[in-house]
């Protein structure tokens, strides 16, 4: 399929089709938005007193240690055997570098309070750190951790967990469909003197280029790109950084078996990278759950 001018190809599309396609992109990106999650993991906080200069005292949580604050996305899914959150497997990854080296860290999910993340590992791709740049195989780079329904909830509210799907794992991805991704960059991140970090969620539409063995890539040239939302002037990808997007999920939109007219959001897989081939242009990689199957999933330690 020609993704050179699939931008144009939309302008050229008559309004009234124009403005459906942005509908139903819309309210997809919309759900996709209502179900991502933020993630981070830094120094734990520590409450102190900061003198002020007229008299008295000013409570502030402070980092007990220097060290960054690292920012990823991801979401709280219901499967048959239980609640997880399902991020990308590169982002434990860092944070088992950071420990390893010594740090002392939080690993924080949405508003739930700090928890060991290594402790509730259920799933991850099992190949070794030395292995993972061999062709042809590609890493799955997804894990998921175990949550409690109160856990769950906690984290995200019940509206916000992602519903059992129909089918697990999913049906792979085809070349042509459109994917939604919804996460936290940390370009929108703000940190405040409560040590309270805000982010806001943003949501991007892409259509399947490539399909692979448990991944998928989407390329496109930055010309094509189309705000579907409000209608503002689209922003330039090129100047913007996706860093605390990893591990956010992926959104497709598939028909019903009992009525091919009724069309939901399925959850497919999560962004894991991007690789920004040259200044024209750039490619989104999914890591997709054709892999992850729940009998191989393993109890808590």
């Amino acid at each position: 399929m020609d993704q050179s001018n699939s931008g144009e190809r939309f302008r050229e599309l008559p309004k009234a089709q124009q403005d459906q396609y942005r509908s139903i992109l819309h309210e997809l990106m919309t759900f996709a938005q209502g179900h991502t999650i933020p993630l981070c993991f830094a120094p734990p906080l520590v409450a102190t007193m900061v003198p002020l200069p007229g008299g008295g005292a000013l409570p502030v949580k402070l980092p007990m240690t220097l060290g960054k604050i690292d920012g990823a996305s991801g979401c709280v899914l219901r499967l048959q055997s239980g609640f997880f959150l399902v991020t990308a497997e590169h982002v434990l990854r860092a944070y088992e570098e950071r420990i390893g080296n010594g740090e002392r860290l939080n690993w924080q999910i949405g508003k739930l309070p700090p928890v060991d993340p290594l402790s509730r590992i259920a799933w991850r791709d099992k190949t070794a750190a030395a292995d993972r740049s061999l062709m042809p195989y590609r890493p799955t780079d997804i894990v998921l951790l175990r949550l409690s329904e109160q856990e769950a909830q906690e984290a995200c509210g019940e509206a916000r967990i992602v519903p059992a799907p129909i089918e697990w794992p999913p049906v792979p991805l085809t070349v042509g469909q459109l994917v939604v991704l919804a996460g936290y960059p940390n370009q929108l991140r703000r940190e405040d003197l409560e040590g309270t970090m805000n982010r806001e969620a943003c949501g991007l539409a892409f259509e399947v280029t490539t399909v692979g063995d448990g991944y998928c890539k989407c390329q496109f040239a930055y010309t094509d790109f189309i705000e579907f939302g409000s209608g503002a002037q689209p922003p330039d990808l090129n100047s913007v950084n996706l860093g605390g997007m990893s591990g956010c999920p992926a959104f497709v939109l598939v028909s019903s078996k009992v009525c091919a007219e009724l069309q939901y959001p399925r959850l497919t897989g999560v962004f894991t990278h991007r690789w920004g081939i040259d200044p024209t242009g750039d490619i989104i990689e999914i890591a997709t759950f054709d892999k992850v199957h729940e009998g191989g999933f393993r109890a808590t330690a």
